[in-house]
């Protein structure tokens, strides 16, 4: 709550004498701090003067009745809160991180994942994104982060797959008429017409392709709808409607069953006149339809994360770049995250492939934490939607000096933030 508004009302939570006051952020996360601290001591000279103690385990609803697993957790918590002030009071980010770090007493199992519960219903447990009307699609954001991310080939995972599959190299069909420029999107005004050669391990496991009735993460929740129910208005050169011999505007038929794009954030028809003419991404039912879709997992209910060892791994791999730490280095923390999340997503097969691969993303990262090339533009086909020609162009990564970090796209933080930001999701993603 602090981190979206800044002061809030914390250790004058209930007191009436205090006129509710706010603390500042600085002041609740020094609180967060103490409170942590002073946690784990306590429960640590507890356990260590009753080892065998177990009394606790009849009223623990949320992990195993162990006090070592609380205590795990709240150096777990201390290092994400350390590394929260990383960059605006880096004093107190490293005294914080070192200390809760110390002894590596954190969660680093798949069996001490902190998780609560989910109910597909209208309970104080119901899943956030279990409704019926919610279409949590791909964003164009994930989408260019998880292909070509990894060198792990589609139809090594999914052979069923094989003709949807197009080259690594291909940006899809070209539809400048009914997708807005104004982005920085690298991938923008393309439509891909199959799916990557080459996708992140994890990305099918998290989001399930438009009418893949095979998937086993699989969802439908516009039953009467279907992936090629949607179209593109046709419109010339110069964004004026085409019409046919009655008058009618003219359609530019999609299938889009089992096809990768991510949906452009920020597009509403009623914000762009080139949108309103893509019932793609403006037609109400359009995105849900014919967009990736977070799987039936998520959507049914499921255990929501709240803390898991890979982002413990990855905290630690970030502050042994800083140099905040020497237990472990930065290079070991980071790969120990990723084998984590691909031990939780079931796909620890691919881990070692992935972790040595110098393939770039779509934003110009790659995985193996030794290469930290920047990338370089190369030449990529696509298809006019308008004329049906297969053409080349020299595809442009983003400008480093231009993004949030502003440094490199390629250097240790970014691959670390990285693989976070995707072993995070859709909960806790930073």
């Amino acid at each position: 709550v602090t981190d979206y508004y800044g002061p809030i009302i914390y250790s004058r939570f209930a007191d009436p004498n205090a006129e509710y006051m706010p603390d500042t952020q600085e002041a609740v996360y020094k609180e967060f701090f103490c409170e942590l601290d002073t946690a784990v001591s306590t429960l640590t000279g507890y356990v260590e003067s009753n080892p065998e103690a177990a009394e606790f385990s009849r009223f623990d609803i949320l992990m195993d009745g162990e006090y070592i697993s609380w205590i795990r957790f709240a150096n777990s918590l201390r290092m994400r809160y350390a590394m929260r002030l990383s960059v605006v009071d880096p004093v107190t980010a490293e005294k914080e991180f070192r200390e809760a770090s110390e002894g590596l007493n954190v969660i680093k199992a798949q069996d001490e994942i902190f998780a609560v519960p989910e109910n597909n219903g209208w309970d104080n447990l119901t899943g956030v994104f279990t409704r019926s009307f919610d279409d949590q699609v791909l964003s164009s954001t994930v989408a260019n982060l998880l292909t070509n991310l990894g060198d792990v080939e589609v139809v090594d995972m999914y052979p069923r797959l094989v003709s949807n599959v197009k080259d690594a190299n291909y940006l899809g069909i070209y539809y400048n008429r009914h997708y807005v420029a104004n982005t920085d999107n690298p991938t923008k005004q393309y439509w891909l017409d199959g799916i990557p050669e080459n996708l992140d391990p994890r990305a099918l496991k998290i989001f399930c392709l438009p009418d893949d009735t095979e998937a086993e993460n699989y969802i439908d929740k516009y039953l009467d709808k279907s992936a090629k129910d949607f179209a593109l208005l046709a419109v010339d050169a110069e964004g004026k409607p085409i019409l046919d011999d009655k008058k009618q505007q003219k359609r530019i038929e999609i299938d889009a069953t089992k096809c990768w794009n991510g949906y452009p954030a920020g597009t509403r028809a009623t914000w762009s006149s080139t949108v309103s003419y893509n019932e793609l991404v403006s037609n109400g039912y359009g995105p849900g339809c014919t967009l990736p879709m977070l799987g039936s997992d998520y959507c049914n209910g499921k255990a929501r994360i709240y803390f898991a060892p890979w982002e413990s791994y990855f905290l630690l791999a970030e502050a042994a770049e800083y140099g905040w730490i020497s237990n472990i280095s930065a290079k070991e923390a980071y790969e120990a995250g990723i084998r984590s999340s691909f031990e939780y997503f079931g796909v620890s097969e691919y881990a070692n492939k992935y972790i040595n691969s110098t393939n770039y993303n779509r934003v110009g990262t790659s995985v193996a934490f030794d290469h930290t090339t920047e990338p370089s533009s190369f030449k990529a086909t696509y298809v006019d939607g308008y004329t049906k020609e297969t053409k080349e162009i020299q595809y442009q990564y983003p400008v480093a000096s231009k993004t949030l970090y502003g440094k490199a796209l390629n250097d240790h933080i970014t691959k670390i933030i990285t693989q976070k930001f995707i072993a995070q999701m859709p909960y806790q993603v930073l």
